[in-house]
């Protein structure tokens, strides 16, 4: 529990320092502010923002609500029969529609590069998944030998 923890932390403190570093946050509310409503720059910023909370409230989903709230065992393997069945291409869909929208915002519409907006928007991710990362879960049962 302890190496996964402090595993959870380094995604943490890389995305965290990463994020502080580029000054992303403040690169994303100066493109929030400083843009008219419905101006290109700000739809593009607040689909990336849309994105991230969808990420967020579908991974609180999978991580707590089915296993503590509905008592579900979440079964990865198959997942495409039980409850995950509209979780995994909503996640999916919301994890790239996301990266792809902060990249565009923070390489057009801020002082950043391609390259330093590339890495912006990696510690976004990487600061995200390791909060999330954080959140403790039952274990997972073990996976037994198939049987011929």
């Amino acid at each position: 529990m302890a190496s996964r923890v402090f595993k959870q932390l380094q995604f943490v403190g890389f995305g965290a320092a990463t994020s502080y570093y580029l000054d992303t946050f403040s690169h994303l509310n100066h493109i929030l502010t400083n843009n008219s409503v419905y101006s290109v720059p700000w739809l593009s910023t607040s689909l990336a923002l849309v994105c991230a909370v969808i990420t967020a409230v579908g991974f609180l989903y999978v991580l707590v609500y089915l296993p503590r709230f509905k008592g579900v065992r979440v079964d990865y393997e198959k997942w495409r029969e039980t409850e995950l069945k509209w979780a995994v291409p909503v996640l999916t869909a919301s994890i790239m529609t996301g990266w792809h929208a902060f990249l565009y915002v923070l390489w057009r519409y801020s002082s950043l590069s391609f390259i330093w907006s590339a890495v912006a928007d990696l510690g976004i991710y990487t600061l995200s998944f390791g909060i999330l990362g954080l959140i403790p879960h039952p274990p997972l049962p073990r996976a037994r030998p198939k049987t011929s």
